[in-house]
């Protein structure tokens, strides 16, 4: 397929609200596609040119876009700056100075030439990076090219995500959503988009029912459940297992000494200290199934040591102590998330893995094992391992043995536990009673915290002035629409440096506009607007009806959403959109607390 027939097709999408629409939109897109060209398509209209857990970046800012469009079209960048500044985007600006109407570059070829583009480094990468755009931009249509610069700078601004072309994978098997299971379930053992496409196109669905663990691709991480007390979580599990919940990073690791390391992972030898180390394939993910291997070199050394030629283990990371041997906080622990400087940054912020799960074992995948024969495994393998270390667990058999332990470790500094089945398989990508957080509570309503999207911040006025931000909007994901409904203004809870670092965070994902995907009272809108990519754990007194926020809307009386009494901030959070807290799970809370049965 042409890359302009794709531009036009992108274009339909962008102009559509409707989640179903664009489902049925995307499943042609698909059916007309070859098998590869349908994976690298994926990759494109998710802004991407790899699955989420390679990290291949473009590396161009909005400047050098404009550097290479002015040569492009041989207008001065001053213009283009101007045209930018005027629409407030970089894709629309830029077809206010190309005259290509058409093109005859198909979806292979743009792909091949972005890649091109995004692995060009070292000296000298800006420049030609500037003149390789430039090349492939003479090219393209104007629409194309609209198009381009927007996966280069992260905008596209579709409005779906991987759920969607799940949807419209199963239309195109059966001509509706009865294979939306099916299919999420294979991306959750194997979360690479574009290989689930391509099985789609090439195999029947009882082979991608099959689909195999695979030690160097994540599986997207089980969830627990939320449960407002004690006594509810008794009448739910009964006699059961209980672990204590860390708030530190979340990571997956993953270790083959049976494959040989390739080109591409050679730079690992610069994690470990001893260069004669055998070089075994070792990788950890983060709960958003980011790399971070390198962020973590002393977890992924100790990884080395494991008796095993090959395992995949769920993780807790957290920071700690040497001296007095306590574990430090989130806000500590979260500073090993860099990619410069590690090494002084693990001297000064050493780490422990705290393993609650074992997800594969020498060649079988063990997801489908229940928790007591997992648990049986990880503590084999763990025996002696003194920086990957096997998780407490204890079994409960009465609420008052549950109150008693959960005590002890909230007494330590910990979130809370978590409690689980003891026959429960491991499910990925979901959130179920099989595993139950009880976090620790205080005089609030509401007994747990949520995981909300940033949309956006107001200015500061009075003391927060010198800061640029004064406040900001969250919201909550409607699953069923992809819509993004305010729930809540938030101004407390920070400190002077938090406020700055917040700001620096939502600078980097700010948009001209309000997304169309959010659902907003126009009373409520904020100064600067946010792509909704930024997760932050808010804590509140209480849910409340609301006539100006729209969260949960469709399931409260008509005319008024839900919104937080008193929220303030705890944390950002290492979460994805699809990981947030969702509509219908706003709306259970507010129906825990009220003691309503109704939905």
């Amino acid at each position: 397929m042409k890359f302009e027939n794709l531009s036009k097709i992108l274009e339909k999408i962008e102009n559509i609200n409707s989640r179903n629409e664009i489902t049925l939109i995307l499943s042609e897109l698909f059916l007309k596609l070859q098998p590869q060209e349908a994976k690298l398509c994926s990759y494109l209209i998710l802004g991407r040119l790899v699955p989420t857990y390679q990290s291949l970046e473009f590396n161009m800012a909005t400047k050098t876009i404009i550097k290479s469009i002015s040569l492009t079209f041989n207008v001065s960048e001053t213009d283009v700056n101007s045209k930018y500044e005027e629409v407030g985007d970089i894709g629309e600006a830029l077809m206010t100075f190309s005259i290509n109407k058409h093109s005859d570059l198909n979806i292979d070829q743009v792909f091949n030439s972005l890649s091109v583009i995004a692995k060009d480094s070292g000296t000298g990468s800006i420049d030609r990076k500037i003149i390789a755009l430039s090349k492939l931009l003479k090219g393209l249509d104007n629409l194309s090219a609209k198009y381009v610069v927007r996966i280069i700078e992260k905008k596209l601004r579709l409005g779906f995500s991987e759920m969607t072309i799940i949807d419209s994978l199963s239309f195109m098997f059966k001509g509706d959503k009865s294979l939306r299971v099916v299919l999420e379930d294979a991306f959750n053992v194997s979360a690479d988009i574009g290989n689930l496409v391509f099985l789609a196109k090439t195999k029947p669905i009882e082979e991608i029912e099959n689909i195999e663990v695979t030690v160097g691709i994540p599986i997207r991480s089980a969830l627990p459940e939320r449960i407002p007390s004690i006594a509810d979580l008794f009448e739910k599990l009964g006699e059961h297992l209980v672990e204590p919940k860390f708030d530190g990073i979340r990571a997956q690791i993953h270790l083959d000494k049976t494959k040989e390391v390739e080109k591409e992972e050679k730079t690992q030898e610069s994690l470990f200290a001893d260069n004669a180390k055998p070089k075994y394939f070792v990788k950890i993910f983060s709960r958003s199934m980011e790399d971070i291997t390198e962020m973590l070199p002393e977890i992924a050394e100790a990884t080395l040591l494991l008796n095993c030629d090959s395992v995949i283990l769920d993780c807790e990371v957290i920071g700690f102590n040497p001296d007095t041997k306590e574990l430090l906080s989130f806000q500590e622990t979260i500073k090993r998330r860099r990619k410069h400087d590690v090494k002084n940054t693990s001297e000064a912020i050493p780490l422990k893995a705290f393993a609650f799960d074992i997800l594969y074992l020498n060649g079988k995948s063990l997801i489908k094992a229940p928790l007591n024969v997992r648990r049986d495994q990880i503590e084999k393998l763990l025996v002696d391992s003194m920086v990957i270390n096997l998780i407490d667990i204890n079994r409960v058999k009465t609420e008052s043995e549950l109150q008693s332990i959960w005590q002890k470790y909230v007494d330590r500094g910990l979130e809370g536990v978590i409690s689980k089945k003891e026959d429960a398989i491991y499910t990925p990508g979901k959130r179920n009673f099989n595993w139950i957080k009880l976090k620790k509570v205080n005089e609030s309503s509401i007994e747990d915290t949520l995981d909300c999207v940033v949309m956006g911040y107001y200015l500061g006025k009075g003391a927060r002035q010198k800061f640029g931000i004064g406040g900001f909007l969250v919201g909550i994901l409607d699953n069923e629409n992809n819509n993004i409904e305010s729930l809540s203004k938030v101004g407390t809870g920070l400190t002077e440096g938090e406020w700055v670092h917040l700001k620096s965070e939502i600078d980097k994902i700010k948009v001209e506009s309000k997304p169309d995907n959010f659902i907003v009272d126009k009373s409520l809108d904020v100064d600067v607007w946010a792509s909704p990519q930024l997760i932050v754990e808010v804590k509140a007194d209480e849910i409340t009806l609301s006539p100006m926020h729209k969260a949960s809307s469709r399931y409260v009386q008509e005319g008024k959403g839900l919104a937080l009494r008193f929220p303030r901030l705890i944390k950002i959070r290492d979460k994805t959109l699809q990981d947030s807290t969702s509509s219908i799970e706003v709306y259970q809370i507010y129906k825990d607390q009220h003691g309503k049965n109704e939905i």
